[in-house]
């Protein structure tokens, strides 16, 4: 077997050599078999509480309870109403609160507050002067007939008849002025022969 081994690299002794690198092969091997791998491949570790929920178990226990409560004095007021013939007075409840005294409080207190804000603005006394702004308002009314063609009152002065005459006027003005003295062109025409008709009747 030595005689057909032929080590990797030179060598003085290649009994020696084969018996190294046997060493070593043998090494290599037990520390492949031995190693160990660098990444936890172990289940996940299992914890009590994640498992059991005691707090779903302790809310579905209360809702049990409540409703053993709820339905034991339904039965109690069922066998009250079945014996006497009326429900028993103890189960009537009165509504209660308990901010009640605060919320009185909180009103009384913001009633206070708005009868005081309504007596200040009812005593409050104007920033304006009514006989100034009269006053200003009258010199207004001086310089605007001053510095006006008519005066304020001019539509109360108008005759009941002037806007119909207005809008005649408004009419003939709008007319061309050809047509107009053709109109009354065509008048005298016309009116001619009748005054000639008239005058041969009275000869």
């Amino acid at each position: 077997m030595h005689r057909s081994y032929r080590p990797p690299q030179p060598t003085h002794n290649k009994y020696l050599q084969k018996r190294w690198d046997s060493a070593d092969y043998e090494e290599h091997r037990r520390r492949v078999n031995t190693a160990r791998s660098s990444l936890d491949t172990n289940p996940p570790k299992t914890y009590s509480h994640l498992q059991s929920k005691l707090k779903k178990h302790q809310i579905d226990d209360d809702r049990r309870a409540l409703r053993e409560r709820d339905d034991r004095i339904l039965r109690e007021r069922i066998t009250d109403y079945q014996q006497n013939g009326k429900t028993n007075p103890s189960y009537k409840y009165s509504s209660k609160s308990l901010n009640e005294g605060r919320r009185t409080r909180e009103s009384k207190r913001m009633t206070q507050e708005n009868e005081e804000i309504l007596s200040r603005i009812m005593t409050a006394r104007s920033s304006y002067e009514q006989k100034d702004l009269h006053r200003d308002w009258q010199t207004n009314k001086h310089y605007m007939n001053q510095i006006s063609v008519y005066s304020n009152t001019w539509w109360m002065d108008q005759p009941a008849s002037a806007p119909s005459t207005s809008r005649q006027s408004k009419k003939t003005a709008e007319e061309p002025i050809g047509t107009r003295n053709g109109q009354q062109t065509k008048n005298r025409g016309s009116a001619s022969p009748s005054n000639s008709k008239s005058a041969r009747e009275i000869k």
